[in-house]
């Protein structure tokens, strides 16, 4: 069984539609890696006890018996294999919480096929009983990029604070920070709206919601780069300093200034490390390219011409 059939496996299971042979599989699965890792996914049997107790207590203790059983199978099943993100059940709200702690990317695979990667400090939560049968809804905190199954009689929408994205099927990644929700499409087409403008965008293209003023605008960009937090190692050819400050402000957090906006155009090449120092990157980039990047006592990046001898 691959990752992708067990992590809709898992999510038919949480949302309690398995059948009763993927139920025996579960179980089959579930002895299988207590038998075989138990001593190595936890330090001690009460750590395994206090994270099974910590899943299991947001619970509504008014369930009944047959779905606290499945409940508490459930919570098992997700600590005992170490899948990598921690996911909160809250019988109540009938929703499923996904969160990533971790600073690498985490892949989830919806119950429809969709496969959703989550950026650090980021969660996805949907109705674990409506999705996918009733529709195909989730909420975004963060950053992800989402590879959307195509079902043109369920769209797929994503909410983002007061931005909504809406899709039939396609590729995009959507940023959530303090002052902008970015929408950026790498294939296909994407309708993002709030309550006063709508946009239609395609591929290249990138909407941008400032949280702060409420306005909604267009941009034309180079999709990939706002999609590279995904990888460790990021091979950039062909790109100009332009799109280097891009990759600079989004991966990296810095914010990039142009002393010559005439240099934005300038071709270049580099490979980047996602761990990598951004001192090692200037470093790096004024060795072999023909302008200079000096990082300021605000932690902001000036790219400068470099003086001709």
């Amino acid at each position: 069984m691959t990752e992708k059939q067990f992590k809709i496996l898992l999510n038919k299971f949480l949302a309690g539609k398995a059948t009763r042979k993927e139920i025996r599989l579960i179980n089959k699965l579930e002895r299988f890696q207590l038998d075989k890792n138990k001593n190595e996914v936890f330090k001690n049997e009460a750590e395994k006890q206090r994270l099974k107790t910590e899943i299991y207590s947001s619970v509504n203790p008014g369930v009944t018996r047959p779905a606290r059983r499945w409940l508490r199978l459930a919570a098992s099943v997700v600590i005992l294999l170490g899948i990598g993100y921690t996911v909160l059940l809250t019988s109540g709200r009938k929703t499923i919480t996904v969160n990533n702690p971790s600073k690498n990317p985490k892949s989830i695979v919806l119950a429809d096929g969709s496969e959703v990667i989550l950026n650090h400090n980021s969660k996805l939560t949907y109705n674990r009983q409506a999705f996918p049968v009733k529709d195909r809804n989730v909420e975004l905190s963060g950053e992800a990029f989402f590879k959307v199954a195509r079902n043109p009689r369920k769209p797929f929408i994503i909410k983002t604070g007061a931005l909504t994205t809406r899709v039939l099927g396609t590729q995009f990644n959507i940023r959530e920070s303090d002052t902008s929700v970015k929408v950026t499409v790498n294939e296909g087409k994407v309708r993002v709206y709030n309550k006063k403008d709508t946009l239609q965008i395609t591929v290249n293209q990138q909407a941008v919601y400032n949280t702060v003023s409420g306005n909604l605008r267009e941009n034309t960009v180079n999709a990939q780069l706002f999609s590279l937090w995904q990888m460790e190692t990021m091979v950039l050819n062909n790109i100009t300093v332009s799109e280097l400050s891009v990759v600079l402000s989004e991966i990296y957090g810095i914010p990039v200034c142009f002393k010559d906006p005439g240099l934005k155009n300038i071709p270049m090449a580099i490979t980047l490390k996602k761990d990598e120092k951004i001192t090692e990157i200037i470093n790096r980039v004024n060795l072999i390219n023909d302008v200079k990047l000096i990082l300021t006592k605000d932690n902001m990046i000036e790219i400068i011409p470099v003086k001709q001898p």
